[in-house]
């Protein structure tokens, strides 16, 4: 993953001030983060004209008032409920749980809502057991889809491709085997995926190094530069 530019300018949307992250990456399309920290970050291409940032801005803005607005007010610590109306973070954005009766159990996302049916909206046991279930069959996708993304940007070291496996960890983001086994941490769902790269490309680098050695570190330079960003983003969230 190549460097980054980043800077700090607001918006003004009809009298509302946004304060915003700009940063210019090597992605083709314009996206808009909102963090648990209430910040607000603009991924766009490096090439892309002021005018068109500005026209995305303008469409995100309603968008990204109402998720500032729905951030929950108590600390990001605390434990989420699993209830109509509670908050919950998916990919480092903040989403309300809409708890309905129905079956078969699942979660639909739709817009800035996870619709929860469950067979007992009473029940927030039995919720937390299907969002849980959802977020895993998010992961078993996305976390599969960055594993061979950040493999392949490693091809010049020619590394054994690794199999993935999926835990929900207490005290590790994840690991990796001698066996070229690749385990990560179900809760990285819930973050942004820099952080989710970060912890990928870690690990893949210790199918090389199998250590923390100076050779290790060297090694997560040349393959990601601004790790160490990443790394504090992920250990500054704690959702």
């Amino acid at each position: 993953m190549g460097p980054f530019f980043m800077n700090i300018f607001e918006y003004n949307y009809s009298g509302q001030l946004i304060q915003y992250e700009l940063k210019r990456t090597s992605r083709k399309t314009l996206g808009v983060y909102i963090y648990p920290d209430r910040r607000v970050q603009l991924r766009v291409p490096r090439k892309v004209q002021l005018c068109v940032i500005e026209q995305y801005l303008n469409k995100s803005a309603p968008w990204v008032l109402k998720q500032l607005e729905q951030l929950p007010s108590e600390s990001i610590n605390s434990a989420p409920r699993f209830i109509d109306g509670g908050q919950h973070y998916f990919c480092g954005k903040v989403y309300t749980l809409r708890v309905r009766q129905g079956r078969p159990q699942r979660v639909d996302w739709v817009d800035d809502c996870l619709y929860l049916y469950s067979l007992d909206v009473c029940d927030e046991q039995r919720s937390a057991s299907v969002l849980k279930s959802w977020y895993k069959q998010q992961a078993q996708i996305l976390f599969k889809q960055r594993l061979e993304c950040c493999w392949r940007q490693l091809a010049q070291f020619d590394l054994t491709e690794p199999s993935l496996r999926l835990r929900w960890m207490k005290s590790r983001w994840g690991s990796c085997s001698t066996k070229a086994v690749i385990t990560l941490n179900l809760e990285l769902i819930k973050y942004p995926e820099d952080c989710l790269d970060y912890v990928v490309m870690h690990e893949l680098c210790h199918l090389r190094e199998f250590n923390h050695s100076p050779k290790f570190y060297t090694m997560m330079d040349q393959a990601m530069p601004d790790w160490r960003s990443k790394k504090a983003a992920l250990e500054a969230l704690k959702l």
